[in-house]
């Protein structure tokens, strides 16, 4: 089936990121890994292209890897800026996807695989508060999914548990308005409400936020998916107060996705981290799922399957078990760039 439409998710995702080390780090890898098949589309994710190509530029991809990262050297409009973006799409692949961008000082790297997504964004800082860098990562992976199940029908949950492990930090050589954030999100192609256990996710000290986003048919601006955004960043913007040190991040963030036993649906992921004037955020080795729970009124069901179209199996309980993170897809990846088969949407927060 061909793909006419996309999401371009990650523009709202990263927003909600950029609220806004020693000198700023270099990526951890050194160069773009895009295997066969793969789909440079900067122009188009950066809107620096004709609008009327992502149609004829899309044609025929489906499911899929996204990587983007984009530095700037200078920012806030007053001063010479520089920068470099970088977006690509894999589909239908496994990966790794990795993409790189990196001037004076400022770096940023995303990589998307089957079994795990990975952002690192470093940004050289400033005394100036008209100067300085500016490094953004996004990683995000789309899949088709279906839960099916011998003795249940109907409606069901789908929790998928994932691993976050990385840190944020702002250097000793941060300029006056220095910030990091990350971004994780899941969503569906589904007109239903993703939840999470974020409440209880331990930041170690950094400042949490959740948004609830939709996704919208620009042609008849109806609602057909839903994904949450959470975002952790060393800025809070109730007090206008910019936390400064380290915050090192390691735990478990369960989200549910409500499904409907024996039917297809688009599921993706995402991760996306965002360094300004001196910051750096690291979760290059991040985003793992260890856990694929499939439940139905509380009660997990026992015979559950979840396949994915480019993932194959994610559950069986009747099979040998099935290793982790190693099979799943959800790790291609944040969200970026999302297609689908039937409807061109954005995402509102």
């Amino acid at each position: 089936m061909k793909t006419n439409r996309i999401f371009q998710t990650a523009l709202a995702m990263s927003s909600t990121a950029c609220v806004a080390a020693t000198a700023a780090h270099a990526a951890p890898v050194t160069a773009d890994v895009t295997p066969t098949g793969t789909v440079d589309v900067t122009d188009i994710f950066f809107d620096d292209g004709d609008a009327g190509d992502i149609s004829a530029l899309l044609d025929d991809l489906e499911v899929g890897l996204i990587t983007t990262t984009s530095v700037q050297d200078g920012f806030l409009g007053l001063s010479e800026e520089a920068g470099v973006d970088e977006a690509f799409f894999l589909p239908n692949g496994q990966g790794p996807l990795i993409s790189v961008s990196e001037i004076d000082g400022s770096s940023a790297a995303a990589r998307s695989q089957a079994g795990n997504l990975g952002v690192f964004a470093s940004a050289r800082g400033n005394e100036s508060l008209f100067d300085g860098g500016a490094a953004t990562a996004q990683s995000s992976f789309f899949d088709l999914i279906t839960a099916t199940s011998a003795s249940a029908s109907g409606d069901a949950e789908l929790s998928l548990q994932f691993v976050l492990d990385g840190s944020l930090e702002t250097k000793d050589e941060a300029g006056p308005i220095s910030s990091a954030a990350l971004a994780v999100a899941a969503g569906t192609t589904s007109d239903v409400t993703v939840t999470s256990d974020f409440d209880s996710f331990d930041a170690d000290g950094a400042v949490k936020s959740t948004f609830e986003s939709e996704l919208d048919d620009i042609d008849s601006d109806e609602t057909f998916g839903a994904a949450l955004i959470h975002n952790i960043s060393n800025f809070d913007p109730d007090s206008s107060t910019t936390l400064d040190g380290l915050f090192v991040i390691d735990d478990a963030l369960t989200f549910t996705i409500p499904v409907v036993l024996g039917e297809e649906q688009g599921i993706f992921t995402a991760l996306i981290a965002s360094a300004f004037d001196g910051a750096e955020v690291d979760f290059f080795g991040s985003l793992s799922l260890f856990s694929v729970i499939l439940s139905q009124n509380g009660e997990e069901i026992s015979d559950a399957v979840v396949t994915g179209q480019i993932s194959g199996t994610l559950l069986d309980p009747s099979a040998d078990p099935i290793p982790l993170p190693g099979a799943i897809w959800l790790f291609g990846a944040g969200a970026a760039l999302l297609t689908t088969r039937r409807r061109r949407g954005v995402v509102r927060t």
